[in-house]
C-alpha cells in the first residue's frame, strides 16, 4: 500500500496520468461523434419495445433468406483484408438492428 501511495508524489505520475484521461476523452467524444452513439442508444430503446422485438424478429428470418447469409459467407469464407470484412459485418449490424453507422 505505501509503495503506490508513492507514485502520488512523483510529478510525471500525474502529468501521465492527465495525458492518458485527455486521451481516453478525445477517443469517447470521437467514437460518439463519428459512429452516432446517440442514436444508437436510441434505436436500442426502441428495440426493447414489444414493437421492436416483432420488427427484429422480422428483419432476422427475412434477412436470413436474402441478404445475411451472403455477407456471412464473405465474413468467414474470404481472404479479403480485415477492413472488407468489418464492412460486410457492419452491413449485417444494419440489416438485423435497421441501424447504419455513418
Amino acid at each position: 500500500m505505501q509503495y503506490s501511495l508513492f507514485y502520488l508524489y512523483i510529478p510525471s505520475t500525474w502529468g501521465t496520468g492527465l495525458l492518458t484521461l485527455k486521451s481516453a476523452i478525445d477517443l469517447s467524444a470521437s467514437i460518439y461523434g463519428y459512429c452516432g452513439s446517440e442514436q444508437l442508444y436510441n434505436k436500442m430503446a426502441e428495440v426493447f419495445s414489444d414493437e421492436g422485438l416483432a420488427q427484429l424478429a422480422t428483419r432476422s428470418v427475412v434477412g436470413a433468406f436474402f441478404e445475411m447469409s451472403d455477407h456471412l459467407n464473405v465474413v468467414i469464407n474470404s481472404k479479403m483484408n480485415d477492413f472488407c470484412r468489418s464492412y460486410h459485418a457492419a452491413k449485417m449490424f444494419a440489416i438485423i438492428f435497421n441501424f447504419r453507422i455513418s
